[in-house]
C-alpha cells in the first residue's frame, strides 16, 4: 500500500519512536517532527555530511542547523512594526496598539517564536482577553508549542476549520502518580444544512480529561 506523502514525511527517517498520545497518526508525525527539528537545532554537530548524487560522490557540508535557523529568523520580518497604516488619523488606536506591545513584550516574544517557528516550520501565539482585569490590561499574548495545537474541520469540508484544540499533558492534581490531559477549546457553530456559521460568536471551554 502507498504510503500517504504529509509535510513531515522528509524527515521521518530521523525520527525516534512516535508519540501515541496524539488524536491521529499525522498529528503524531507532526509532534515527533518538531521535536527531531528541536534536536537537529541543538546538535552539537558542527555539520551535517551529504553525499550528492549523480556527481562523484564526494561529501558536502552544510552549516550546522542553529546557524541555518539563526540567520533565517533575523532577517525574516525584520522590521515588523504594529500599528495603523496613518497613526496620525488614528492617534488613539496607534497608542493603544504601542501600549500593548509595551506591556505584553510583544516583540521580545515575537522574536523567540519566530526562531523557534523557524526552527520547527510552525509557531502558534496565543492572544486570550480577561474582562475582570482593568481596562487597558484585558488582552494579553503569549506564545504556544505547535505540538499541543490541534485544529478541527468541518468533516465534509476539510478546508473549513471549525474549531481548535489546545492540549497539554499535566501531572493530575490530587495523584502524582497519575496524567491527565487539559484541553482548551474554542470553537464556532455552524448550521449542518448549509454550512454556515450561525454567529460570530467564539465559544470557550477548558477542562481536564
Amino acid at each position: 500500500m502507498a504510503k500517504t506523502i504529509t509535510p513531515y514525511s522528509t524527515i521521518e527517517h530521523y525520527v525516534g519512536e512516535m508519540p501515541t498520545w496524539a488524536p491521529t497518526e499525522q498529528d503524531n508525525e507532526r509532534i515527533n517532527a518538531y521535536y527531531t527539528y528541536d534536536a537537529m537545532y541543538w546538535s552539537e554537530e558542527s555539520a551535517f555530511e551529504l553525499v550528492r548524487r549523480n556527481d562523484d560522490g564526494s561529501p558536502v557540508y552544510i552549516p550546522r542547523p542553529m546557524m541555518i535557523v539563526n540567520t533565517t529568523a533575523h532577517y525574516l520580518m525584520k522590521g515588523l512594526a504594529i500599528g495603523p497604516a496613518d497613526p496620525a488619523k488614528n492617534a488613539e488606536l496607534a497608542k493603544a496598539l504601542h501600549d500593548f506591545c509595551i506591556r505584553e513584550k510583544f516583540f521580545s516574544r515575537w522574536n523567540v517564536s519566530k526562531r523557534a517557528g523557524v526552527c520547527r516550520g510552525d509557531w502558534v501565539m496565543h492572544i486570550t482577553a480577561d474582562p475582570t482585569k482593568e481596562e487597558g490590561r484585558r488582552v494579553s499574548i503569549n506564545t504556544v508549542d505547535p505540538a499541543v495545537y490541534f485544529p478541527e474541520y468541518d468533516s465534509d469540508d476539510l478546508d473549513k476549520r471549525t474549531g481548535v484544540k489546545l492540549v497539554e499533558q499535566s501531572v493530575h492534581p490530587d495523584d502524582p502518580n497519575k496524567t491527565v490531559v487539559k484541553v482548551l477549546r474554542y470553537w464556532q457553530e455552524y448550521d449542518e444544512a448549509t454550512g454556515c456559521r450561525i454567529s460570530s460568536t467564539v465559544w470557550r471551554e477548558e477542562n481536564l480529561w
